[in-house]
């Protein structure tokens, strides 16, 4: 019964190979949807998850029947392969005991006229458009938008986020991603958006919420709940708040939120480095440690005070501001802390802050309350770690790392590990593995790890990587899960993290795997992980591109994957509007990882590879990444990566002739 697998896993190689250029962008997104649906499918039968793979059958049919309103007769011929596989699929989970609802296979539609190009739908604005004005664009023709009754984000999204995602995502930073505030839930986590305005199936939200992912610990969406998230989507996203960094958990109790003014955003002193006390360093723990649950990471905050970042310290709550930057004396915040005003905090029966601790709040107000970390956006908890980090020495950092790998590692397995786990000058081992095959990943990576240097800088990293190593497919795609909040791709083997203190490579590796074919997986996450640590703020996606023009490079015919990112270029290219669309991360993780792979081997090839060399060197001292980007390479990222779009056009057009 098995044949089902290789049936499921079998890659959609005739969608993406010469894909019709008659079909639109948002087609094309959703036939690599339905592609990699199927293949989550075929992952999670081969797990002996029947139940799971039954419900990715039924989305994937729901995917196919939704898509096939408007459809093309080209998008048709790209997903009809997959009809056959859902009708043996079915046949063979029935014979699991799983049950899922009938498939019948769609008629291939007529050709019809070409239809304007989609236009986004624009988020919603006080101004109205008027004939007299030539700045304002005439509204988009969207007919799935136009037939659904607008939803107020406020009144009705916004609830629902918090009441389902908000321990995790709203009060918290799970997986790196956070939506305290629509801003940041547009801005979505490092991997990518997960809302794309007018287009529901492209929406990983909506996928994370419909497979069952999110949310984690029990909790269900309802079904009338996520159709109000499918229209909202679908009726192009709109914001109607009265600001964008507005806390999310402020329009829950708001009876009136829409007509609530704008709040000034706070202003915002950067620290000269003349200062006598760190924020980051010193005052932020003091916090995160005593205000942690009522207006930290909390479900209800008091007061209105909210304080996981430094923007919403100073925004203060429903007493106003809480911080007069130069005077100590008449802040509400150390006014409440010496009980000099109203209860003494911290409340709940919490201690008292110390004198010292006091002390040292108010000489920083006193100083003029300034900000020492990278945004006043950052979570309070991640600037605290990263000034840790600074001071520490790498084996405090490795002995950090270890602990948080053994945390790690229970949380996925409900125990912890048997063994300390293998170790070398720059790695640690992992994972429920035998003693051979951890020994032979140690050896693996240090191998990989003298055979990126000539393409990577090194000098940055501090203390010993971690590498997560897990037998099966299945344990990977569980670590992913429960550590990081999220689903992985069903074609990874191995990704890398950093958040600044932790950092590590997860990935698959068999007792039969020889030493060649796990070097090939560690080779593209290492490499990203060295470029994420140069400092300078690297964006993901350029660490992630040149771990992958790396991997190509040094392993090309090892990585299946490498084909993969070379046939779906073309197409991610194609789909993208300008430089600005990719920078400003409005494109799906798959579509993102693949240019960034392409723009890196551009900057690695002889013709950028000095301006390359210039950036990597010149990051730990620069101000920002942009700025260094400039300065290597004389043009802002945007710039360069939408003169990589025009050159990519006409290498394919020239081809083509």
């Amino acid at each position: 019964m098995r044949y089902l697998v290789p049936l499921l896993l079998c890659t959609f190689c005739l969608p993406f190979v010469g894909m019709a250029a008659e079909m639109n962008a948002q087609e094309r997104v959703i036939v690599k949807k339905i592609g990699d649906l199927i293949r989550q499918a075929g992952v999670q039968y081969q797990a002996s998850d029947f139940e799971s793979a039954g419900q990715t059958v039924e989305l994937t049919i729901d995917s196919i029947e939704k898509a096939m309103g408007e459809a093309s007769p080209e998008f048709f011929d790209a997903i009809a392969p997959s009809f056959s596989r859902i009708t043996k699929a079915q046949a063979m989970l029935e014979l699991e005991g799983i049950s899922t609802r009938p498939f019948t296979a769609p008629e291939r539609p007529a050709a019809k006229p070409k239809a304007p190009a989609a236009v986004r739908p624009p988020r919603a604005t006080t101004k109205k458009p008027t004939p007299d004005d030539p700045k304002m664009d005439p509204a988009p023709s969207n007919p799935l938008a136009s037939a659904i009754e607008p939803i107020s984000f406020v009144k009705t999204v916004a609830p629902i986020l918090v009441q389902r995602c908000g321990q995790c995502h709203v009060t918290g930073n799970r997986g790196d991603f956070s939506m305290a505030t629509f801003a940041m839930l547009e801005k979505g986590p490092p991997e990518g958006r997960v809302i794309f305005a007018g287009d529901v199936i492209a929406s990983r939200l909506i996928e994370t919420i419909e497979t069952g992912d999110m949310p984690r610990g029990g909790g269900k969406v309802p079904a009338a709940e996520l159709r109000t998230l499918k229209d909202w989507i679908a009726g192009g996203a709109k914001y109607d708040g009265p600001t964008p960094d507005a806390p999310l958990s402020s329009f829950v109790s708001s009876q009136a939120p829409a007509e609530t003014p704008a709040m000034p955003a706070p202003v915002v002193k950067r620290a000269s480095g003349n200062e006598t006390v760190s924020f980051s360093k010193d005052v932020a723990p003091i916090l995160l440690k005593n205000c942690n649950g009522c207006h930290i990471d909390a479900m209800q905050v008091r007061g209105g005070l909210r304080m996981d970042t430094f923007a919403s310290l100073l925004r203060g709550g429903d007493s106003g501001a809480i911080v007069d930057g130069g005077k100590s004396a008449t802040s509400l915040l150390v006014r409440k802390l010496k009980g000099e005003e109203g209860d003494r905090m911290p409340a709940g029966g919490r201690p008292p802050l110390s004198e010292e601790q006091i002390t040292l709040i108010s000489r920083w107000i006193d100083e003029g309350a300034p900000l020492d970390g990278a945004s006043e956006d950052q979570p309070l908890g991640v600037m605290a770690s990263l000034a840790w980090v600074k001071t520490a020495t790498d084996e405090e950092l490795s002995e950090r790392r270890q602990r948080q790998a053994q945390d790690n590692l229970t949380l996925v397995t409900g125990a912890p590990p048997k063994s300390a786990g293998e170790t070398s000058e720059h790695f640690l081992v992992v994972g429920d593995i035998g003693s051979g095959t951890s020994k032979a990943v140690v050896d693996a990576a240090e191998l990989a790890w003298k055979e990126i240097a000539p393409f990577v800088v090194q000098d940055t990293v501090r203390g010993r990587i971690t590498l997560f190593v897990m037998p099966r497919r299945y344990d990977y795609s569980e670590f992913a899960k429960m550590v990081e909040q999220r689903s992985v791709p069903s074609d990874w083997q191995s990704h890398w993290s950093h958040d600044g203190i932790d950092a590590y490579v997860a990935m698959v590796v068999s007792s039969e795997d020889e030493e060649d074919v796990i070097k090939a997986r560690l080779i593209g996450p290492l490499a990203s992980l060295v470029v994420a640590m140069r400092g300078g703020g690297v964006p993901r996606w350029f660490a992630e591109g040149i771990g992958r023009a790396t991997a190509a490079k040094l392993a090309g015919r090892e990585l299946p994957a490498v084909d993969a990112w070379n046939r779906d270029l073309p197409s991610a290219v194609s789909i993208m509007k300008d430089g600005q669309q990719f920078v400003k991360n409005e494109l799906t993780p798959e579509q993102s990882d693949v240019i960034a792979y392409g723009l890196a081997t551009a900057m690695l090839s002889r013709n950028q590879r000095r301006q390359y060399d210039a950036l990597i060197r010149s990051l730990p001292a620069a101000a920002s990444f942009d700025a260094a980007f400039e300065q290597a390479f004389g043009v802002p990222p945007a710039d360069f990566i939408t003169q990589f779009k025009q050159y990519a056009a006409t290498g394919v057009q020239g081809r083509s002739r």
